[in-house]
């Protein structure tokens, strides 16, 4: 960011925006609703925000992903981890960093720097994962890998799925959904997670073939003895040994 030439180059603009998203309660913004989303929240009209987050991409300090399931919806993320790192344990603990009382700081923003920073990023690896386990993980060739928020209007409510698996795209037939998944860091899993994934499934079965779909949760603090039981062919429980090549897939 510092090497672009100050012609192109707003840095102090750019700075500010980049560090006011970063203080974000939420992991992401939706481009879509960019002015009622990451525009309202710095204080600039949408048009404005175009240049900057294309600079702060090209920087490798934002990273857009795209909903899969909504057309034209992006998610933005700090793709820093020092400034992650920075706002989410240093800046609003500064009082006691310079009182020398480290550990304190550390005990009382643990938990949001889990919640913003380490989830999202695990979510992150998992997709990755899934995406080169492939067929050995879901017994089905893999295409895009993504993530993509699904609308429950019986529930008037929305569903996020953290890892979604396509199939390669096949002319002529409906895309094919290997895969919908749900990524937990600091919460062990249940049979309540199968039950959102499997809502998800019904629902998108009206635009998707999901005649094959298999229901993913990834945990790094493992399974409750309900969901361990669970015996289902189109179910894969992974863990951090699986993710990390020291397990198999369950």
């Amino acid at each position: 960011m510092l090497a672009k030439p100050e012609r192109v180059f707003d840095r102090d603009r750019e700075w500010a925006g980049l560090t006011r998203f970063a203080a974000n309660s939420h992991s992401g913004a939706l481009l879509g609703v960019v002015s009622g989303g990451i525009a309202n929240f710095i204080g600039r009209k949408s048009a404005d925000l175009t240049h900057p987050l294309n600079v702060l991409e090209d920087c490798s300090l934002v990273a857009r992903e795209p909903d899969v399931f909504r057309r034209g919806r992006w998610t933005y993320r700090i793709a820093e981890p020092l400034i992650n790192f920075y706002e989410a344990v240093m800046r609003p603990e500064w009082f006691r960093l310079e009182a020398g009382q480290a550990e304190s700081a550390w005990r009382a923003q643990a938990p949001d720097f889990y919640g913003r920073v380490v989830g999202p990023h695990f979510e992150s690896i998992c997709r990755t994962f899934a995406q080169s386990a492939g067929e050995e993980l879901f017994g089905l060739p893999v295409g895009e890998v993504g993530a993509g928020v699904v609308n429950d209007p019986e529930a008037r409510s929305q569903i996020e799925v953290d890892v979604v698996v396509f199939a390669p795209a096949a002319p002529g037939q409906s895309r094919k959904i290997v895969s919908l998944g749900e990524v937990k860091w600091g919460e062990t899993m249940s049979h309540k997670h199968i039950g959102r994934l499997a809502r998800a499934r019904d629902l998108l079965s009206a635009d998707f073939d999901t005649s094959d779909c298999v229901l993913a949760c990834y945990s790094a603090a493992g399974f409750h003895q309900d969901l361990r039981d669970e015996e289902q062919s189109r179910l894969v429980r992974v863990t951090l040994d699986d993710i990390y090549g020291i397990g198999a897939f369950p």
